[in-house]
């Protein structure tokens, strides 16, 4: 490559290291003022209130380098997560064109929950795992409804993780709820498994 020309963004970030990445996510994303997307469980001022702390202290648990540092991974990590989500979605209206429907109708179902969607910076995409290709993920509405209380990331890390829980024969291969819905169509083995959360 010759010193005059430039380097495109992806092929920088992906010259980085993971820790890097995950440091530039997480401070875009304070520079941005968007702090919705970090959970309310790990928010960024890393401090417990006063009777918190001295409670862990006095069982022994105190705040480390490496828990702080661990945390801030943990941040980072979900903001990338969240990143990726949002990078493979589509919009009501991308997602009404390949499926023919009118974009009035994804936005009920999302309204409705029966499809999972994400937001930034005020636009709404629907993560593209929920579909193989054109067509619905078996029993998904029914997965959503169970697992209402997960935020997206949660969901799409639940979702499309392999578990010992769901198995398919005869290698009895672990395989994802997403995985398992799209191979069998048993809801009710992944609405079990759901109940577990």
């Amino acid at each position: 490559m010759s010193a005059g020309m430039p380097i495109s963004a992806d092929r920088a970030l992906r010259a980085l290291s993971e820790m890097d990445r995950l440091r530039l996510a997480e401070q875009v994303f304070i520079e941005a003022g968007i702090h919705s997307l970090l959970p309310q469980i790990h928010p960024s001022a890393a401090t417990l209130p006063e009777a918190e702390a001295s409670a862990l202290a006095h069982v022994g648990l105190k705040p480390t380098a490496k828990t702080r540092a661990n945390a801030a991974k943990s941040r980072a990590r979900y903001a990338t997560t969240y990143l990726d989500l949002f990078n493979n979605a589509d919009t009501s209206m991308e997602l009404a064109a390949k499926l023919g429907l009118d974009p009035s109708r994804i936005r009920q179902r999302i309204r409705e929950q029966s499809l999972l969607s994400i937001e930034l910076n005020g636009e709404r995409r629907v993560p593209r795992f929920q579909f193989q290709g054109k067509v619905e993920v078996p029993g998904l509405s029914k997965v959503l409804s169970a697992t209402s209380m997960l935020s997206p990331v949660a969901f799409a890390m639940w979702f499309l993780s392999p578990t010992p829980d769901l198995e398919i024969e005869p290698d009895a291969v672990p395989v994802s709820p997403r995985e398992w819905l799209l191979r069998t169509g048993d809801v009710a083995a992944v609405l079990a498994l759901a109940e577990s959360l």
